[in-house]
């Protein structure tokens, strides 16, 4: 239930929703074309004809030198993963059976464990809403050694 003001307030931004999801789309794009050779992308749903992801989350592998939580360490020391809107990197920290209530039902699960260990999911969808926001973020992880 949204209050009069609110639903206002909605109305208002509705009709900023096909630029939001134009500026999306090329950010994301943006990045994609330019992963570092450390990261790769992972698409692996299909798209009806005619239409275009918006991209929420860019799911990537790394595949650096270093660990893939070192590797996130080493990212907030750049300012990025701090969880602000626009610089964030999501990635599994647990699994279901990790978790003790879970523990009597543990099986190993190697995909779950490789997917918690490999995947990074890098938040498209609050960047600032720029190219340069982009451009800086490619440019900082293409001089790391990571």
């Amino acid at each position: 239930r949204l209050s009069e003001a609110a639903a206002a307030f909605g109305r208002v931004q509705l009709t900023k929703l096909d630029r939001f999801n134009e500026i999306q789309i090329e950010n994301a794009e943006y990045f994609l074309s330019r992963l570092p050779k450390f990261l790769s992308s992972v698409y692996s749903f299909p798209v009806p004809n005619g239409l275009k992801p918006i991209y929420l989350l860019i799911t990537t592998v790394y595949h650096g030198k270093l660990s893939r939580d070192d590797f996130i360490e080493n990212l907030k020391g750049l300012g990025i993963s701090l969880g602000l809107p626009g610089q964030n990197v999501g990635y599994y920290k647990k699994l279901l059976y990790d978790n003790p209530i879970f523990s009597k039902y543990h099986r190993k699960c190697p995909n779950a464990e490789w997917t918690r260990d490999n995947i990074l999911l890098w938040d498209v969808h609050r960047w600032n809403k720029s190219i340069i926001n982009m451009h800086e973020l490619i440019e900082i992880l293409n001089q790391q050694n990571f």
